[in-house]
């Protein structure tokens, strides 16, 4: 490894939040490939961190002010080559709009979800799903922790 190189890594290692490091450390070695549905201007975080690891990254836009034209066409194509997956949402906007998005196709495997606190899972059951992981302390590093945590058992 250069020297150059060791020093980027070492930078964004530096910048990566905790929990993207020990999710690494716990599933890195399996994950292939990651369905990150979220905002069109969601922060790039972690697809540049796992992509730098050589996990796919499938981010996946699926609201803005408005709903992306596109969104129905992506996330079919998401639902296509990863039909087993848990649905994570950290506000109702984006609960409804996968939501929304999700009922003009024609997927109808169950699936998981983990939600960020108490307002988004309230929003989530009102639709008549249940949701399966909710952090104690409503933050993302919660949740991720609760994610990592039960993959673990």
């Amino acid at each position: 490894m250069t020297k150059e190189f060791q020093l980027i890594l070492n930078q964004v290692n530096m910048k990566q939040p905790f929990f993207l490091r020990e999710w690494f450390a716990h599933y890195g070695k399996t994950a292939n490939t990651v369905l990150l549905p979220q905002s069109a201007i969601g922060k790039s975080t972690i697809p540049v961190f796992l992509e730098g690891k050589g996990i796919a990254c499938n981010r996946i836009p699926l609201y803005d002010t408005i709903l992306p034209s596109d969104a129905l066409t992506k996330l079919e194509t998401a639902l296509q080559l990863h039909p087993n997956f848990l649905a994570v949402f950290a506000s109702p906007s984006a609960w409804r709009n996968f939501l929304h998005v999700l009922r003009q196709t024609s997927f109808n495997r169950p699936f998981r979800i983990a939600s960020i606190g108490e307002v988004t899972t309230a929003a989530i059951k009102q639709d008549g799903y249940n949701v399966q992981l909710e952090p104690k302390l409503y933050t993302m590093n919660h949740l991720i922790d609760l994610i990592i945590e039960e993959r673990s058992k």
